[in-house]
């Protein structure tokens, strides 16, 4: 008996081994399973960490771009604010260059003024010690001097006829 009741221990036994075994097959396998989900799991998580990097790199290179472009538009602005200044400093030079000369001219004209009037007057001095002579106007008119224009078209200035000029219907000499 000894071997039938060792048989069938052996036989438990081994049906024993064979279920742990089946067991440890299906837990594998399970295992199997949940690795390669894993696997795919980690695969999709590596192709959106490389769609989310490309798309870092990319808003990068914009930001790199907007930042390059920023600068130039500071540099661009900070240019026109200098011109506008040098402008503006410009503009207060040249009113103030303007004004001088204007100052300068206003001074030169009352100069000339207060020249004309101090000979005017010098000129007619004279005349008010003078007599009431029938001449009393020739000599006022000949002590003052008229501007340079008016002298060029006195009678007094202009110039003696040859014997070879004759003057037309208006005055003017030609030659013969």
């Amino acid at each position: 008996m000894s071997t039938t009741a060792e048989q069938d221990q052996v036989y438990d036994f081994s049906s024993e081994l064979i279920d742990f075994l089946h067991s440890q097959n299906r837990y594998l396998k399970q295992m199997e399973n949940a690795m390669a989900s894993v696997k795919q799991d980690a695969l999709g998580l590596i192709d959106r960490c490389h769609a989310i990097n490309g798309r870092l790199d990319e808003t990068h290179q914009k930001v790199l771009e907007n930042s390059d472009a920023w600068t130039r538009t500071q540099h661009s602005i900070n240019a026109s604010l200098q011109n506008d200044a040098e402008v503006d400093a410009l503009d207060v030079l040249q009113n103030t260059m303007c004004q001088q000369l204007s100052d300068i001219l206003d001074e030169s004209l009352s100069n000339k003024i207060q020249e004309q009037q101090q000979h005017h007057h010098h000129a007619i001095l004279p005349l008010q010690h003078r007599d009431n002579d029938n001449d009393t106007d020739e000599v006022f008119f000949s002590s003052v001097s008229l501007p340079s224009s008016s002298a060029e078209s006195s009678p007094r200035t202009a110039p003696l006829k040859s014997d070879t000029e004759e003057e037309d219907s208006l005055g003017i000499p030609h030659h013969i």
